[in-house]
């Protein structure tokens, strides 16, 4: 199932130098590094975005494992009083939080009596969301724009490793149980593109700058998206979300990159929304 975890982690004194996505990245991939052959597909894991400061020394981050098969390879629980160093910052783990989740047999059953259903959703980035696309020459375009059907990522055929792809839609297919993908998958798949996006006042999409990988610099985008479901979509939708909130959207989700927050309890007016099951924000 995948399992989600808040690290809260204390350093002392802050150097000058700010923490950086591939300095995260790295420290990741020694907690739970990839299998021989397997640096090429996607991670096992997510950073929900970069650690956050929460006080004098203090930072928060959140860390996703997405594999059903196993777990993973350190337990964070075990991580507790561990020094690390993410860049110039040296740390301790001060505290681990399991937070609350839902297995795959839950999040995929969108036909099931009680599924939660979502009509409208707000999505906001809690760090960049970077979208790429190859150009008639094959040269990677980023694209620095919300658009809905990169934001569920994609399911693609590999010659050798089969099945997988990105994002929610690829996360469920490399990751869950096959025999509840297959179904799902045909159900699901083409939500995205019917789904009609809108502007949140509050929280305007705007371009960013940002260090990818390996300190390139590129664009992504921040900002908040409305989303509202087709007709006979809103179990589906509401699967979805449940999912891009652990596997994130876009390129460079083990960097921390295109982490997500949902929001569909809460109408603009106060109040939860009348199309709202209440299951998904359990």
């Amino acid at each position: 199932m995948p399992r989600r975890w808040t690290l809260v982690l204390h350093g002392g004194a802050r150097p000058a130098r700010r923490m950086r996505a591939h300095d995260c990245h790295g420290l990741l991939n020694a907690w739970w590094p990839q299998e021989d052959g397997e640096h090429a597909e996607a991670k096992r894991w997510a950073a929900h975005g970069l650690p956050r400061p929460v006080a004098d020394g203090l930072w928060s981050w959140t860390v996703n494992w997405l594999d059903d098969d196993r777990d993973p390879p350190l337990d964070p629980a075990d991580l507790r009083g561990r020094e690390c160093r993410i860049g110039d910052h040296r740390l301790a783990v001060h505290a681990v939080v399991e937070l609350p989740h839902r297995d795959y047999a839950r999040i995929l059953d969108v036909w099931r009596q009680d599924a939660p259903t979502v009509r409208d959703a707000w999505v906001h980035t809690r760090s960049p969301v970077l979208f790429a696309a190859r150009d008639d020459r094959g040269r990677r375009v980023w694209l620095p724009r919300p658009d809905t059907r990169r934001l569920f990522g994609f399911v693609r055929e590999h010659p050798v490793h089969g099945l997988g792809g990105s994002g929610a839609l690829g996360g469920a297919v490399r990751f869950a149980p096959r025999p509840l993908v297959v179904d799902w998958l045909a159900e699901v798949e083409g939500v995205p593109a019917r789904l009609e996006p809108g502007r949140v006042e509050h929280d305007p999409v705007r371009v960013v700058g940002v260090e990818a990988a390996g300190g390139h610099p590129v664009r992504g985008w921040e900002g908040g998206v409305r989303l509202e479901a087709a007709d006979g979509d809103a179990a589906a939708l509401a699967s979805l979300l449940a999912l891009v909130e652990y596997t994130g959207a876009g390129k460079y989700t083990a960097y921390g990159f295109g982490a997500l927050r949902v929001d569909s309890a809460t109408a603009p007016g106060g109040g939860r929304g009348t199309d709202t099951s209440g299951e998904l924000f359990e």
